[in-house]
């Protein structure tokens, strides 16, 4: 289980993700935060039982292709790190839009691209974890993420190391 996801969500989220039937996306970068996490500016305001997104977000992998998409809002006035939240926004949500995707030297398979959150409702339900700590959860996240693409990056060379090594031993010059 998710830390701070109702069991609901698992199921409506988290399951078909992880069973491939669903697309997810993870929406951080900003036109003008750029990689600066602390410095966003998409917001989300608690309206009764719901929250409402308004914002921007770029460089979005599989945001034309997700099916939901983990957002990361500034929930508090409170500046930098926190009072920042990660909210699932299901893409079919109306106000929820693809502005445009970009097109990229690589990694076809999936697209990137920019999202518009025009007043965007979902219920408060929705949160990840804790309210305000949103930009912890990013960056444990991002650390995760990141020691992921070292250990693929080593179980590549090691296996053109192989394919070298074997065509090598094969190869007659």
């Amino acid at each position: 289980l998710q830390p701070g996801l109702r069991m609901e969500a698992h199921e409506e989220f988290l399951v078909p993700a992880v069973a491939g039937t669903a697309v997810a996306a993870i929406a951080v970068t900003e036109p003008d935060a750029g990689s600066d996490v602390a410095g966003l500016r998409t917001r989300a305001r608690r309206d009764g039982d719901e929250w409402v997104i308004d914002g921007t977000k770029l460089y979005i992998t599989n945001g034309a292709q997700a099916d939901w998409i983990c957002v990361l809002a500034r929930t508090s006035a409170e500046g930098g790190s926190r009072g920042v939240s990660q909210i699932i926004v299901p893409t079919a949500t109306p106000g929820m839009a693809v502005s445009r995707t970009l097109d990229k030297l690589g990694m076809r398979s999936s697209d990137t691209a920019e999202l518009v959150f025009d007043g965007v409702r979902v219920p408060v339900e929705h949160l990840v974890g804790t309210e305000g700590r949103g930009f912890q959860q990013q960056m444990e996240q991002f650390q995760q993420e990141r020691m992921i693409a070292c250990y693929q990056a080593v179980g590549s060379m090691e296996q053109a190391l192989t394919a070298t090594r074997s065509y090598l031993g094969q190869r007659q010059a």
